[in-house]
């Protein structure tokens, strides 16, 4: 569209008289500058995410840390700019934690499209991430000189829920299977291979997943972790 409106520019010149191409000219900077060209004419994010607490199905496991369910959500938070650069406007977590506490939220209140529905509304987000962690098993393998590794197997539930039509729109799950040294490099890693599975499919029926190119899931070293080491 660009090289064929320049075109039309230089045809249109031709036909002026000298002494007023000055004029020309100030008008075709003025018509480059206002019409919007090529793949920047649209910046603006398509939708405001927030990502609330997961719900931990099981007992808690033991392992010093945050609590899984917002352990998780910060990892979410942190994937989904990179699932889709500049389409998602992703709420802060402190502020989603801040909204959580004013109205008292628990684990399983994810599970409810009414509850859901009214933390989005409090947030101010057109769609809400919640989920599920169906599984955390943790075991520590035998080693020489009892040095082993610890092995973490997970499994975890996603959901979107549109705020507008009021109900969960996008659902996915994902399991990871990590080994590492300690406690809390192989639960970083195990989550991060469910997450980067499940997040692509939960996220399919929003319209950022028709864009060119998305949604694409990070790979486990491009998102950084939140678990201490």
């Amino acid at each position: 569209m660009c090289d064929s409106r320049s075109a039309r520019l230089h045809t249109r010149r031709r036909l002026i008289p000298r002494r007023h191409r000055h004029w020309f000219w100030i008008g075709a900077l003025a018509a480059f500058l206002i019409w919007p060209c090529g793949p920047t004419a649209s910046a603006a994010p398509l939708h405001v995410v927030g990502v609330a607490d997961f719900y931990l199905a099981g007992p808690a496991p033991s392992y010093s840390g945050p609590p899984l369910g917002q352990a998780v959500a910060d990892e979410v938070t942190r994937m989904l700019p990179k699932i889709e650069k500049g389409a998602l406007d992703v709420i802060p977590r402190n502020v989603m934690r801040e909204k959580q506490a004013a109205m008292g939220w628990q684990g399983k209140d994810g599970l409810s499209a009414t509850r859901v529905g009214e933390l989005a509304a409090a947030a101010g987000a057109d769609h809400l991430i919640v989920g599920e962690i169906d599984r955390f098993d943790m075991e520590r393998s035998t080693g020489t000189g009892g040095g082993g590794k610890y092995q973490v197997h997970t499994v975890i539930r996603v959901q979107v829920f549109d705020a507008s039509q009021k109900r969960f729109t996008g659902r996915g799950s994902g399991d990871g299977v990590a080994l590492g040294q300690t406690q809390s490099i192989a639960g970083q890693q195990a989550l991060r291979q469910a997450l980067a599975a499940a997040l692509p499919r939960a996220l399919q029926n929003m319209s950022v997943a028709h864009t060119p190119g998305g949604p694409s899931a990070p790979s486990a070293e491009a998102v950084e972790g939140v678990f201490p080491r």
